[in-house]
């Protein structure tokens, strides 16, 4: 939690840097540290989506259309390159294709299982199971 919250102030420190400077290492940064959110929290994929036409328009009536479409594919790009090397890894690993992790079934499962009570993180069943390989 720590790393996310982190790399999300620095990613807002970053674009507002831009705002100031209009420097393409400022967008550019901005872009790799909310992909580096994302891998660390796959929920940081929504914020890159909706920061994506806020780079785009922040870039309205003061640049011509290619330094918009250049600023917003270097964010988007850098964004997107942890991303694809974290699901890279996943596919030549885990022989899995999921982007970022595949946790999420399970994660699913435990809190929507018959039985759920809400508050316990573990199903009845996985606990036998663990002290049974053991």
């Amino acid at each position: 939690t720590e790393l996310v919250i982190f790399l999300d102030l620095l990613a807002a420190w970053l674009l507002f840097g831009y705002l100031d400077r209009r420097s393409l290492w400022s967008i550019g940064s901005a872009g790799l540290a909310v992909g580096l959110s994302a891998i660390t929290w796959p929920t940081g994929l929504l914020v890159a989506l909706c920061l994506l036409p806020w780079v785009w328009f922040s870039e309205s009536g003061r640049a011509s259309g290619r330094r918009r479409v250049a600023v917003a594919g270097l964010f988007a790009a850098l964004a997107a390159l942890p991303v694809f090397v974290v699901a890279a890894r996943n596919h030549v690993v885990g022989k899995d294709r999921v982007l970022i992790s595949s946790n999420g079934g399970i994660n699913f499962y435990t809190g929507n299982r018959p039985g759920a009570d809400g508050v316990s993180a573990v199903p009845t069943g996985t606990v036998l199971l663990v002290a049974m390989t053991r």
